[in-house]
């Protein structure tokens, strides 16, 4: 996992111990997803104002190929 979507995960409640009961209860799925959403606003910004395409701006940030 991309160590800024496991900084989000972990603002949204993750626990990164598997061993831990209830681990994933206390995970908030929209929070997360809304971490993830105003993280792609500020690239895409940040990409637009610097003239750099977004797509591929994002894709960096997170890792994705």
């Amino acid at each position: 996992m991309n160590s800024r979507i496991k900084e989000l995960a972990k603002k949204a409640g993750w626990k990164d111990t598997p061993t831990v009961r209830g681990a994933f209860t206390s995970f908030n799925k929209e929070k997360f997803a809304e971490l993830i959403v105003k993280e792609c606003m500020k690239i895409a910004h940040a990409a637009a104002a610097a003239g750099d395409p977004i797509k591929e701006s994002i894709a960096e940030h997170f890792g994705v190929k």
